[in-house]
This record gives C-alpha cells, structure tokens and sequence, in this order.
C-alpha cells in the first residue's frame, strides 16, 4: 500500500524525504494469466495520471536486473514513492489498485 483515502483525502505515503524515502517491494508476483488467482497488487491513492513508472538499474537495490520505480507527482516534480526490485514487469493498469 503506497497511498489510501480517507474522508475524500487522498494520502500519498512515502513522500517526506525525496528519492530517500520509499517503500522497496522485493517479491512482485505480476498476474501472469486470466486463470492466475495468486498475484500482488499495489494500492495508490487518485488517479493514473499522478503516476508514472520508470525503469532503471538502482544501485544497491538486488542483482543486476532493472528496478521499476513508482513517481507521484508533488509539487510539479515526480517523487519516489516505490521501487519494485528486480522487475520491470510492472504496469498502473494491471497491477495498480487506484483507491
């Protein structure tokens, strides 16, 4: 859960401390079929268009594989909210639960 609602607020976690500040999922398990019923999904708060991912290798973070990093924007900059390790399997429409 990187973002939640409450009383029509929308919360955005993990945006305090710039690119120092995020929550670092280590075993995505992305829906590989139609029949796959055990697979994770990521919760943020608003809309699609507030996000945007980004791959890239991040030094430190796993092996060698790309990361995907999850950006919110704030403020008219794009702040990391989320790094999904060793992945680039990631998608806002598939995975994402928009609350």
């Amino acid at each position: 859960m990187l973002g939640d609602t409450s009383n029509n607020v929308n919360y955005i976690f993990y945006t305090n401390a710039g690119k120092n500040d995020y929550a670092l999922i280590t075993d995505w398990d992305p829906k590989s079929s139609s029949s796959d019923t055990t697979f994770d999904r990521v919760q943020l708060a608003g809309n699609s268009s507030q996000y945007k991912l980004q791959s890239s290798s991040i030094s430190g973070i796993g092996g060698s594989a790309k990361d995907t990093e999850i950006l919110f924007k704030l403020n008219n900059s794009w702040e990391r909210i989320g790094i999904i390790q060793d992945s680039t399997q990631f998608s806002l429409s598939r995975d994402a639960v928009f609350v």
